[in-house]
């Protein structure tokens, strides 16, 4: 019996060059993890105008434009912080052993309706400061005695960042003409 020979289209593929089925099809791992946040539209805008100030600072003299976008400023602000409030990526506390014992003077103020929430941005957060920013948040209260939910944490931490950038260079002229909300002034 003479074996018929198919031709090279139709022979048979290794294993790993032949398709996944779609069911077996694993994602591709990601590097950070998006947060979605519901903001007063002033704090989006000042987030963005803090992010566009910080670029032309953070681009140097060698003339290259270097791009800070929200999502950097808002995980690099809560990530001060929560370093502030003695939380970091190499020196976490087990969730369980966390207990909020103090008001943090940062909460930004929300009406209990929840107000005009019309600002929305998504922001990505690498994994391990992500968790870092989350205990820290755990960790204090609300006025009300609540502990500060996440989006507020990093709001409250970009204004409070907003702030004392704000206070340390006073030749960015960009910075220096952005209004925070009333609610973010700082002594």
């Amino acid at each position: 019996m003479s074996e018929t020979k198919k031709p090279r289209s139709e022979k048979q593929k290794p294993p790993s060059e032949q398709p996944m089925p779609p069911s077996e099809k694993k994602e591709k791992p990601r590097n950070y993890k998006s947060v979605s946040m519901r903001i007063r539209t002033v704090e989006l805008e000042v987030m963005k105008a803090a992010a566009e100030a910080l670029s032309a600072e953070a681009s140097g003299p060698s003339d290259e434009m270097v791009k800070v976008d929200v999502s950097q400023l808002v995980y690099t602000a809560a990530m001060e912080q929560a370093r502030e409030l003695g939380f970091t990526a190499t020196a976490f506390k087990a969730d369980r052993t966390i207990k909020a014992s103090k008001v943090w003077p940062y909460v930004p103020e929300r009406s209990k309706d929840g107000g005009s929430l019309h600002g929305q941005t998504t922001i990505s957060i690498h994994p391990l400061y992500l968790r870092t920013i989350q205990q820290a948040a755990q960790s204090v209260l609300t006025k009300d005695g609540e502990p500060v939910p996440l989006v507020l944490f990093l709001v409250g931490s970009t204004m409070w960042f907003i702030a004392c950038r704000q206070r340390i260079d006073k030749r960015n002229r960009a910075l220096q003409a952005i209004k925070l909300p009333s609610d973010f002034y700082y002594d």
